[in-house]
Order: structure tokens, then sequence, then C-alpha cells
């Protein structure tokens, strides 16, 4: 009988994503209330992922660059 093995890749953690992530929060500073409820979003998912990999929520990213006024 074949192993076969599962792969799982999390998003939150691709490099194309968190470029995605950066430039959303920049553009939304224009609209801080929005930046502010879109980041809080990106923060419950990262807690979300943190919890479903068995890390400390405290290990994942809670600002990025431009979005120090508003992390969540």
């Amino acid at each position: 009988m074949p192993h076969a093995g599962t792969s799982i890749t999390n998003i939150l953690l691709s490099p194309d994503f968190q470029r995605l992530r950066a430039e959303l929060i920049g553009v939304l500073a224009r609209y801080p209330d929005a930046q502010a409820e879109v980041a809080a979003v990106f923060r419950r998912a990262e807690l979300r992922a943190a919890a479903e990999m068995g890390a400390p929520a405290e290990t994942m990213i809670d600002a990025l660059p431009g979005e120090a006024g508003h992390a969540a």
C-alpha cells in the first residue's frame, strides 16, 4: 500500500499574501476606520491560524510598516 502524506500550506505565511496585506493596509490609510476594521480581520485570521498550528499568539505579526497606529 503506498504511503500518502498530507501537506498543509498556511496562506497567511506566504510572502505574496504578506505583500498584499501590506498594500491593502497602506491603501486604507486614507480611511482609518476601514483600515482598523480590515486590520482586525487580518489579526483574527492570524490568531485562528496560530491556534490551529499550536503556536502562541504572541509569535504572530502584530502590525506591518504603516499600520502602527491601527494594529488590531
